[in-house]
């Protein structure tokens, strides 16, 4: 059992590697939490995803790496929404300088997105989906005004919303 963790951590390794100096996107498909790390280079497009969801900057304003991590809520997490009932994991996005240091504001235009299953398409046409952003000062979720792309992500469409209030963690969710 230890030989196959040991491998399974030495492959994502390579694999993560790999993906951070080929500048392409790889996940690994068994992990709880999954993690993407990019590089961003000032005035130029970059589209980071994991599975279902990603974040998308059309000309970014940063010379930073982007690193976007994908969590499989627990129980805690889902009673912690109380008013939210999530659709998808969530996704978290932190932006960082040379030195490691964290970006706080936002420049220029950046969405997060998720790709809709047929569920998630449903209750959208029904206009009980959006994206929610949680407020760390507010100790809760707030609703980050949603747009669908039709034709985006896959058959059912995708929903996007502008990231303003700063980076930190995004999810799809309907009002229980």
């Amino acid at each position: 059992m230890k030989t196959q963790k040991y491998i399974q951590l030495i492959l994502t390794l390579l694999f993560t590697f790999t993906a951070i100096a080929g500048n392409w996107v790889f996940a690994s498909a068994k992990a709880n939490v999954d993690t993407i790390t990019r590089k961003l280079e000032y005035q130029k497009s970059a589209d980071i995803y994991l599975r279902n969801g990603g974040v998308y900057f059309p000309a970014s304003a940063y010379t930073a790496t982007a690193t976007l991590t994908r969590i499989d809520l627990t129980e805690a997490d889902r009673a912690s929404a109380k008013k939210l009932l999530f659709t998808q994991p969530w996704l978290d996005i932190r932006v960082r300088d040379s030195a490691g240091a964290e970006f706080k504001k936002i420049y220029g235009i950046i969405y997060v997105y998720f790709n809709l299953s047929s569920e998630d398409r449903t209750a959208w046409d029904q206009g009980k989906l959006s994206i929610y952003y949680y407020d760390a000062l507010k100790k809760s979720w707030q609703e980050c005004p949603s747009r669908l792309l039709a034709e985006k992500g896959s058959q059912n469409g995708r929903v996007s919303c502008m990231i303003t209030e700063g980076f930190g963690r995004y999810g799809m969710a309907t009002k229980r």
